[in-house]
């Protein structure tokens, strides 16, 4: 049954017409059992943050391994159109190089796209895939920015550690001589004579917001404010929270002009 069919006049005529479009052809492409649908998806894969033009598949289908083209001539018009003009790869299908090179699509197919993808397809979805493209582009370079952000952030974190050694070691030398000062200055400190203790000042949420050093006996009351309230003098040597504000103050801590004293309560007080 077989043999009879392909026997037929008309199975030989469509052999010889396949047998001569194949020896017609100008320029095969290279893709393989891929196809281009599957090499457009790995054009993509390598280059996420590159739009893949359809002049961009073309010469990927129409390459060797080796980088060689199959039909050098054409290869060599079509480089030569776009280092002339870079920007005409973002043209229609009409006007980009490879319809220049190779002349309009016809009959339902677009070069360089695969069977089965008309133009009537493709611009239906264009700008559905423009959209696509630029939202990806954008989550890109959000997450691009949140790293630089979280690489600034370590830094930072590390510049104030080195700060807070810095300022320990200096309140511990200015504790230590305190203390061998106070044999002399007994009399003239009174409650001062115990020297200052490291501190942090908590705000209302129990957050440290700032640290420093203040005499842990010399407790006041601010009639200005609550006359039970005890106070503390402290001074501030490392702010964390520069937009906190001041006890009794509408200024912040950022406002503050180094080496500098504050009051602040008792109760938020923490000796450490």
């Amino acid at each position: 049954m077989f043999v009879d069919n392909e026997a037929k006049p008309s199975r030989k005529r469509m052999r010889l017409v396949g047998k001569n479009s194949r020896k017609a052809l100008k320029s095969l492409h290279t893709s393989g059992r891929r196809g281009a649908a599957r090499t457009i998806h790995n054009l993509k894969k390598k280059n996420p943050n590159v739009k893949i033009t359809r002049t961009l598949s073309y010469m990927a289908i129409h390459t060797r391994k080796d980088g060689s083209f199959l039909v050098p001539e054409r290869m060599a018009r079509i480089n030569a159109i776009i280092e002339d003009d870079p920007s005409s790869i973002d043209l229609d299908l009409d006007n980009d190089p490879v319809a220049q090179v190779c002349g309009p699509d016809q009959y339902g197919r677009v070069l360089g796209m695969g069977v089965g993808v008309s133009k009537t397809s493709l611009i239906a979805s264009g700008p559905a895939k423009e959209k696509l493209h630029q939202e990806t582009q954008h989550c890109t370079m959000v997450e691009e920015r949140v790293g630089t952000i979280e690489k600034h952030m370590i830094t930072l974190t590390q510049i104030l550690m080195e700060i807070k050694d810095q300022c320990t070691k200096s309140v511990v030398a200015d504790t230590s001589t305190s203390s061998v000062r106070e044999p002399a200055n007994t009399q003239s400190c009174g409650h001062y004579s115990h020297g200052m203790q490291l501190c942090e000042l908590l705000n209302m949420h129990r957050e440290v917001v700032a640290k420093g050093r203040a005499t842990k006996t010399n407790v006041f009351a601010d009639m200005n404010v609550d006359s039970s309230l005890e106070i503390y003098n402290v001074q501030v040597s490392l702010v964390l929270s520069r937009s906190e504000r001041l006890f009794g103050s509408k200024k912040t801590f950022g406002e503050l002009n180094f080496p500098a004293k504050v009051k602040w309560p008792a109760i938020f007080t923490r000796f450490i």
